[in-house]
């Protein structure tokens, strides 16, 4: 189980519920299968498959949780043809007008028909509580489905108090990173991101495969553009795209992670899941605590100086003494980066 998207979410409260506590609590709302005369159903799954009745899996401080959901879609032209094809019926077989109220009672018994005759849409939402960290991380970059896991969870577990992470404005540390080529060491700037115009909302140019350092690209970002998205690799163990509303989207996980997966010796799919699950969590865990010192809030004030935060707070190996070293570093990266072309 890797995820692909992290939404983030912090805990108000620290977390509690023992992993029978948490189960029983879910049980209060499994999952049933949509019925024929109903639009949708959601409730909870266990995050190991249909072979397990566990709703919750809790491995050295995490909780994984899975919400299921079924869907019907009846599209709006499709009761308007037969509504209008069963008035034109009536209306020439019995010689009368087909009032406004009939129609509606007609609308409501096509719609209810074609609603029990619909396809069914499952999708599954994975999420998981860092119990130490105090976060709650899901597996989409959909505020929409974000909010809908959150308002389940709350009603099952009675109360959840949550907030969003409190983050500098993370689109001006990006585009500060990409204007001036100075950014944490541990990090390198990918070959995709996207600019959005200060003067114009729609205007957005979306840059993949280019080297983001190139004049044209630049002369974007120190004009009239913000970098509200951008590709970014962390230690060589992680790639991902970075919004502006702190969602981390696309995440690929490098060489070295999966290494240290196929390295250990599973026998079935719980092993599997259990060396997966544990392996990302601890990563994750690392990971989210090193991005939180870079955008914490209280780097609002001079998001450029960012990078040297992070690496004092995480007490990081490398020696960061010489500050002519390390923009001699950036510009062997920027360099390399335009070799290419």
């Amino acid at each position: 189980m890797w995820f692909k998207n992290l939404y983030l979410f912090e805990l108000n409260n620290p977390w509690s519920l023992s992993e029978d506590e948490l189960n029983s609590k879910l049980e209060l709302a499994m999952f049933k299968k949509c019925p024929a005369a109903s639009q949708s159903s959601v409730g909870w799954v266990s995050p190991l498959g249909r072979k397990s009745d566990m709703l919750s899996y809790h491995i050295n401080g995490y909780a994984m949780v899975c919400l299921r959901g079924e869907e019907k879609q009846v599209p709006s032209s499709l009761v308007q043809d037969e509504l209008a094809q069963k008035v034109a019926i009536i209306e020439e077989a019995e010689g009368r007008y087909v009032s406004k109220r009939e129609k509606q009672i007609l609308k409501d018994d096509i719609y209810d028909d074609l609603l029990a005759r619909a396809l069914v849409k499952s999708w599954q939402l994975h999420a998981y509580i860092d119990i130490k960290s105090n976060y709650l991380i899901i597996n989409t970059s959909s505020a929409k489905k974000a909010e809908l896991l959150t308002i389940m969870l709350r009603k099952s577990l009675g109360s959840l108090k949550v907030s969003l992470p409190n983050v500098c404005p993370v689109e001006t540390v990006l585009t500060n990173w990409l204007k001036t080529n100075k950014y944490p060491d541990d990090l390198v700037i990918g070959e995709k991101c996207v600019l959005q115009s200060t003067e114009d909302k729609a205007g957005v140019i979306r840059c993949q495969n280019q080297n983001l350092f190139r004049q044209e690209i630049q002369q974007l970002v120190k004009t009239d553009s913000l970098v509200s998205s951008l590709m970014l690799t962390w230690q060589e163990k992680l790639s991902f795209n970075l919004t502006s509303e702190y969602i981390y989207k696309g995440i690929k996980y490098l060489d070295m992670v999966q290494d240290q997966f196929n390295d250990i010796h599973t026998e079935n799919d719980l092993d599997r899941f259990d060396a997966s699950f544990s392996i990302m969590s601890l990563l994750l865990t690392e990971f989210l605590s090193y991005m939180k010192n870079i955008f914490s809030d209280k780097n609002s004030e001079n998001p450029e100086d960012s990078e040297f935060d992070i690496n004092k707070s995480a007490d990081l190996d490398k020696n960061l003494s010489s500050e002519n070293q390390n923009n001699q570093n950036k510009t062997d990266k920027s360099e390399e980066l335009e070799s290419v072309y």
